[in-house]
């Protein structure tokens, strides 16, 4: 019965991770396609105009990523300022993380220096994240609960379930 047990417990794991799988691939999709946006419409404002300080106000600076967090390797879909911090410092390839609100949605007041474009885009895109963020915790927190099943039926001695 033990050995039963493992087995399905170890089967729904596997199909829960499949799933954790094709929603992070959708998901990117989805960051992919915001990525195109940002990036068009960046360029169509340095080819407009000549970048000087004024000019640069105007490109946008937030992107998302679909990252992992922790030792868990918990995925999740982050807001990454991805500006350029000091003058005469070369650019940083690295972004700084946007920190969300206590209640883990992004708003307005966690991106202080977008561009009006910039919120628009944001704002339709993380309604779409929103969903995807939540989908990636219920699931990752099911394979948690499940591998802790799993330990706890192998540590067991007996073989009375």
């Amino acid at each position: 019965m033990k050995d039963l047990l493992i087995k399905l417990y170890e089967a729904h794991r596997a199909q829960n991770i499949r799933s954790i799988d094709s929603v992070a691939a959708e998901a990117k999709d989805e960051i992919d396609n915001y990525w195109t946006i940002w990036k068009k419409r960046n360029k169509e404002i340095i080819s407009t105009s000549n970048v000087q300080k004024h000019d640069s106000e105007k490109l946008g600076r937030y992107a998302p990523r679909l990252g992992h967090i922790g030792s868990a390797k918990k995925l999740t879909i982050n807001w990454d300022d991805y500006a350029s911090r000091l003058k005469g410092v070369p650019a940083m390839h690295r972004a700084i993380r946007v920190k969300p609100l206590k209640a883990g949605m992004y708003s307005i007041n966690c991106f202080p220096k977008c561009t009006e474009w910039e919120w628009r885009l944001i704002f339709e895109y993380e309604s779409k994240f929103c969903l995807y963020r939540d989908s990636l915790e219920y699931f990752h927190k099911y394979n948690i609960e499940l591998s802790r099943k799993i330990r706890k039926l192998k540590n067991i001695k007996s073989e009375d379930v």
